[in-house]
This record gives C-alpha cells, structure tokens and sequence, in this order.
C-alpha cells in the first residue's frame, strides 16, 4: 500500500532569499574563520594564567561530576547526557567569562579615551589586523592602558556580590562559569601586577578613590579577594 507524502512546506519567497542568502554569507565567511582560526593557533603561546584557568574549572568539573556519580547512573545515558550537559555549560561559560575583562581595553581605545596615542597607535594596528592577532595586539600592550573599568577596586565589590548571587541563587552552570571565570581572570592578573608592578596595580584598582591607598592596604585587598573568591568556590 502506497501512502502519500505529505505535501512539501510552502516557504514564502522572501525567507527562501533571507535563508539563502545566509547560506551564502556563512560559505563567504569559512575561508577567513578558518584564516582566523589557524593565525591563533599558530601564534597560542601557553601562560601561567591559563595554567590557572584549566587547573580551576578543571578541578571543579571533576569534582561536581564526582559527586553526581553512582553506582545506578554511571553507565545511564541519561545521566551522561544531562549532567554531562551541565558540566560542559560550566566549561563553556568559564570560557567567556575569561576573555570578556578583554572588553575593558576596547572601551578605553574607542570611548573613554580615543584620543591617547596608545589608542591611536592599536587602532590604527587593529585595523589592518585579524582579530586573533589584534586581540594578542591589545594583551602585549595592557599595561600602557590605566584608568580600566573592570580592573578597578568599586568593580571588585560589584562582582563579589554578583558572584553571592550567581552560586547561590542559579541552578545554571553556564552562569556561574561566566562569573567565576571574570574573577580568576582579574585575580590572577593583579596579582601578577603585585609581582611586577604594584604602583601600577595601585593607579587601577583605586583610580576611583578619593585618597591615596598605601601598598600595605593594596595588599590586604587583595588578600580578602582571594579569600572571598575561594569562599565563592566552595559554594558553586
């Protein structure tokens, strides 16, 4: 017995042009993300700080997937694929929470300050560059940019009580990949800042203040951040 197919979907002329023409565009786009792709991981070269990175949520993806085994679910597909699920949001969040304090030094080049010679300088280099070697570009030359939005002390408080919340009130992993990753990022980095420059990490956590903070005070910031950030971690 033979049944009928169901009639084909009728797509409307202009979303057959609007899908096409994506279509299109994504075909026009692979050569220069592949381009992309090959000039970051030729030019990668492994930090300490990503040491940081992969040893952190690393240590928390086994850990919480530790915790959710048993002897019933470890071979359940089921259990693979949603806690699976959940855990690679925690990567996939920690991911972009690393690289978005990067957006600090694009606000400085474009907005607040446009006219600095260093913001001419990159612009002028980001422009004739992809956007893996512009991002290397701006990172060699982070420490000619004072006066940072997210590497200030008022943003530290901010993200600490953005944090209390993201692990204690969300079930989402994504999320609290996102935050808990900008606060490794901006620890580690001042606290390599404190290494090698801590006048300099002095001008960008408390630019905003109306006082002169001494290094000893520098210290003990940065002290109850660590703390605080480890706090954080026991309750994600």
């Amino acid at each position: 017995m033979i049944t009928a197919q169901p009639p084909a979907p009728n797509i409307p002329p202009p979303v057959g042009q609007t899908i096409q023409g994506g279509v299109q565009a994504a075909k026009a786009a692979a050569p220069l993300v592949k381009q992309e792709v090959k000039a970051y991981v030729k030019g990668f070269s492994p930090r300490l700080r990503h040491l940081f990175f992969l040893g952190y949520f690393g240590a928390i993806f086994l850990f919480k997937f530790a915790g959710m085994v048993t002897v019933a679910n470890i071979f359940s597909w089921e259990f693979a694929s949603k806690e699976g699920f959940l855990l690679t949001a925690w990567f996939v969040g920690g991911v972009i929470g690393w690289n978005l304090p990067i957006l600090d030094y694009f606000v400085y080049i474009y907005f607040t300050h446009p006219e600095e010679e260093i913001s001419k300088g990159l612009k002028n280099q980001l422009r004739s560059g992809t956007i893996f070697n512009s991002l290397r570009l701006i990172d060699k030359n982070r420490d000619s940019m004072p006066h940072l939005g997210f590497r200030s002390a008022l943003f530290g408080a901010a993200w600490v009580i953005l944090a209390f919340f993201a692990v204690t009130s969300s079930a989402s992993y994504f999320g609290k990949g996102v935050v808990m990753a900008v606060g490794l990022y901006l620890l580690a980095e001042q606290w390599d800042w404190q290494l090698r420059n801590p006048a300099k990490l002095n001008s960008q956590l408390f630019w905003q203040v109306k006082r002169v903070v001494s290094q000893e005070e520098q210290k003990y910031y940065l002290w109850l951040m660590t703390g605080l950030f480890a706090v954080l971690t026991l309750l994600v």
